[in-house]
């Protein structure tokens, strides 16, 4: 793994990510281990997060899980049924 790609496994470690670099652009996957789509959109994920390793990359497996609640605003992209 990319020491740029980062796993996330509850709120404070993605506050504290985000926080830690405040001028380096941060790109965050959400992603659920049931859903096929998201699963094969991680193997991109991971090309990205090393071909770009001036970018921060926060994975972030199963938002219920990891007990994250973020304003639907925050969020640019989702996958289309």
């Amino acid at each position: 793994m990319s020491s740029n790609l980062v796993e996330i496994d509850s709120p404070e470690r993605f506050q504290q990510e985000l926080s830690a670099d405040l001028e380096r652009v941060s790109v965050t996957n959400f992603w659920a281990p049931w859903a096929e789509p998201c699963k094969a959109m991680n193997d991109v994920f991971a090309g990205l997060a090393k071909k770009h390793t001036e970018l921060l990359f926060l994975n972030v497996c199963d938002m219920a899980r990891a007990r994250l609640s973020l304003d639907r605003s925050m969020l640019s992209e989702r996958p289309i049924k």
